[in-house]
């Protein structure tokens, strides 16, 4: 993860070596600043998934219905039927697990009342979110997503600009005119640099 591995050495700390007692963890920062991809990272990680079983993702976004979604699809997860779904059923159905469990894109505080189903065993909560105060919310352990700084921008935007490594034809004032059009956001970054690798015009990009 192009200069992303601080933060996900990080937040593999925080949720291996914080207390039993502290269970929200999570990240914050701006649309595209790769937050998602982090948590990916971070449930791929070997120790934490020595750590927690299960390990449970769950997507929000601005528009979703939380009560009539998540808490079903939680449900399903972990193996619970029927349509009286609550906060005591879901925590029934952990008892005695060590999880983790991954809110990802969470917009609003109240959504996580819903899913406050974990045990104070070590099991976490892991949240990603564009607003601080979702996770001051709950007293989360919490680290800020930054921008990619210059050179890293560069690295990831030439991944996917120049799949064949093939530079010759674009100067390098041109692309680091991209590059900075960019903010250092990965997702766009990504998109701006596939986008270029299918045309010839940069200078029209610009």
């Amino acid at each position: 993860i192009f200069g992303m591995e601080e933060t996900l050495e990080r937040v593999v700390s925080d949720l291996l070596r914080s207390p039993a007692s502290s269970k929200w963890v999570g990240v914050h920062g701006a649309g595209g600043a790769g937050k998602t991809l982090l948590a990916k990272r971070v449930c791929d990680n070997d120790q934490v998934k020595g750590c927690f079983d299960p390990v449970l993702w769950l997507t929000f976004g601005q528009s979703v219905q939380v009560r009539s979604l998540s808490q079903h699809e939680l449900a399903k997860r972990i193996g619970l039927e029927g349509d009286q779904i609550s906060n005591e059923t879901l925590g029934r159905g952990l008892v005695g697990k060590r999880c983790l469990l991954v809110l990802d894109d969470v917009w609003k505080s109240i959504h996580l009342d819903l899913l406050d189903v974990v045990q104070e065993n070590g099991s976490k909560i892991f949240i990603t979110t564009r607003k601080r105060d979702v996770l001051d919310s709950r007293g989360a352990i919490k680290t800020e997503m930054g921008l990619l700084g210059k050179e890293d921008s560069m690295k990831l935007f030439a991944v996917h600009a120049f799949p064949n490594q093939n530079h010759a034809q674009v100067s390098k004032a041109v692309v680091e005119q991209v590059v900075e059009k960019c903010g250092g956001l990965p997702l766009v970054l990504k998109v701006i640099g596939r986008r270029m690798a299918a045309t010839q015009d940069w200078d029209y990009v610009l």
